[in-house]
């Protein structure tokens, strides 16, 4: 059961990561996120762009041999696409398997609920749990990794977003006792005020000074149940 469900996890750890802006202009690339070489290459290179890329059309050729940009990496015919994983789908798949070969007439289903309520309760005591609601990774991430040639967006945000100083990086999500046994921290520092500042910058602009409790609010309405961000 582990190994099926953490299948679907972490499938971008220590991926490079960009979220990259269609005006982003031919050149302009992430620091480090392609060698010497592959810039080289990347300068002779064009692409065709059909009408209505957006949508996976691929007919007609909207404009022909154009200069070849980090966002050309989003058409069809330059990049594979990735499906989008429902693990809600998947459990009630994995449910009606079991339905089906009815176990809990098996002499071990019993030890085995018992064993999962124990480690449930040993790792994951109540009101605590590996899952950050509100503001969590995916939102520092997203603030981080975006590359575009200008800052424009809907937000109220007026710091520089749009050049990512994450866009291009490898990341990976572990905890701080995996990460010092592995590293020995060794060439890693702490940024951990200064994006919880940065954070905090961004979302004070969008919903004011009580930006913490109106943003708290929302999700409470939405999901109905208590949750505090973490910054």
């Amino acid at each position: 059961m582990h190994d099926y469900y953490t299948s679907f996890l972490g499938r971008w750890a220590n991926e490079n990561i960009v979220c990259v802006g269609e005006d982003v202009k031919p050149g302009d690339y992430p620091p480090g996120l392609f060698s010497a070489e592959e810039l080289d290459v990347l300068r002779q290179k064009t692409s065709d762009i059909p009408y209505g890329w957006e949508d996976g059309g691929w007919d007609n050729v909207a404009f022909a041999n154009e200069p070849f940009t980090l966002h050309h990496f989003n058409f069809l015919n330059i990049s594979a696409t990735e499906q989008d994983v429902c693990l809600s789908s998947k459990s009630w798949a994995l449910a009606g398997h079991f339905s089906a070969l009815d176990i809990s007439k098996d002499p071990a289903f019993d030890c085995i609920c018992s064993e999962i309520l124990v480690k449930e309760e040993t790792y994951f005591p109540q009101n605590q749990h590996p899952g950050i609601s509100v503001l969590g990774f995916g939102e520092v991430v997203m603030s981080r990794i975006c590359w575009s040639r200008c800052s424009f967006t809907s937000m109220s945000d007026t710091a520089n977003i749009s050049r990512g100083v994450w866009a291009g990086h490898c990341l990976d999500i572990t905890t701080l006792a995996r990460h010092r046994d592995e590293t020995n921290e060794v060439g890693w520092s702490d940024v951990s005020d200064g994006v919880a500042r940065e954070i905090a910058v961004i979302w004070e602009s969008e919903y004011g000074a009580d930006w913490c409790e109106t943003l708290c609010n929302h999700w409470y309405q939405k999901y109905g149940g208590f949750s505090r961000p973490v910054y």
